[in-house]
């Protein structure tokens, strides 16, 4: 494993210096998973082993000192976790899943981020209850969000913002469910916001509006409750491309069956120029529209990965749909 960049003791490298220019071995092998952090590198190895580096205070890693730990060490004896998120905030913060689907908490519970009713810091792993088992969690700042293997969604922290999708309450001690979403396949989170995907391609979102991220008028700061995200930020989430899923917009019906994506164009106003981008921006596919013309595209032929469908009327871009293929 090789790292660039700012430092401050997170590469893992045994150094605490910036890196300018090139890339520096990490002193770990046989790694088959990393997880995103704030302020930690976690890593899990072939063998199951749960490895972290970077900042301990809150006994984020162990709990020998508070000390930065500059090189990859063992994370309080964890094997085989499916899941893991970490926040910074005066203090690390940690939420992971382990095989069993249970939710394992521990650091600081500032503002209650961690779940737990006492604010008092969990040196230790310590499951989290929850109805049923889980199967990803996502860390704003100051909250947490976690999705369950029945498609519903529990948040727990801060709300100041409306982050955790539910009114009326300015924190949550413990999990609370997030009514309204069902059938969710993914979650995410923001410092200020979060967002869920349905499993028929729905997107949803809540919490702050800065900056128009939840396509709501200007007018709107906050949404307290989860609002639907209409087009053209629709995603057609394609998981299984034999399962029959129609998508619509102003200019175009986008349907998946028995393996075939068919785009079909509704414009009356010209043709539209359809592309199809990896989700690296390289253009991999581009065809012409006319009104009530159709094109199919053989999903079950593209490889495992993330797709954007761009649609354009001339110069002006009329929708973006995010296609996954798994």
């Amino acid at each position: 494993m090789r790292v660039t960049g700012q430092n401050y003791g997170r590469y893992g490298n045994g150094s605490s210096e910036t890196l300018d220019s090139g890339a520096s071995n990490v002193s770990i092998s046989g790694v088959n998973k990393l997880f995103s952090a704030q302020a930690n590198g976690f890593a899990q190895l072939e063998t199951g082993e749960l490895y972290g580096w970077c900042l301990n205070g809150s006994s984020a890693i162990d709990t020998t000192n508070d000390t930065p730990i500059l090189a990859p060490r063992p994370v309080h004896g964890l094997t085989w976790i499916l899941d893991l998120t970490s926040t910074f905030l005066e203090g690390v913060s940690v939420v992971a899943i382990d095989s069993s689907g249970s939710v394992l908490v521990w650091g600081r519970n500032d503002r209650f981020k961690l779940g737990m009713p006492s604010p008092q810091r969990i040196d230790r792993p310590t499951i989290l209850p929850l109805p049923s088992k889980c199967v990803s969690v996502k860390g704003g700042i100051t909250h947490t969000l976690a999705l369950l293997e029945d498609g519903t969604v529990w948040a727990w922290g801060d709300n100041s913002d409306g982050q955790l999708g539910v009114d009326g309450i300015p924190v949550s001690q413990t999990p609370i469910q997030i009514e309204g979403l069902h059938d969710v396949a993914e979650i995410a989170a923001s410092s200020s916001f979060g967002l869920a995907l349905t499993r028929d391609g729905e997107l949803w979102g809540w919490g702050s509006n800065a900056g128009g991220v939840l396509r709501l008028p200007d007018s709107i700061e906050v949404a307290r409750t989860p609002v639907r995200i209409e087009p053209p930020c629709i995603i057609t989430d394609v998981r299984d491309a034999k399962t029959p899923t129609t998508k619509y917009s102003v200019d175009a019906t986008i349907g998946v069956v028995q393996g075939v994506l068919r785009i079909t164009s509704r414009s009356t106003s010209g043709s539209l120029q359809a592309r199809i981008y990896s989700i690296h921006g390289v253009l991999l596919e581009t065809f012409e529209l006319r009104d009530g013309v159709s094109h199919d595209l053989n999903v079950e032929e593209l490889p495992i990965g993330v797709y954007v469908l761009a649609l354009t009327l001339g110069a002006e871009q009329r929708m973006s749909t995010f296609l996954k293929v798994k």
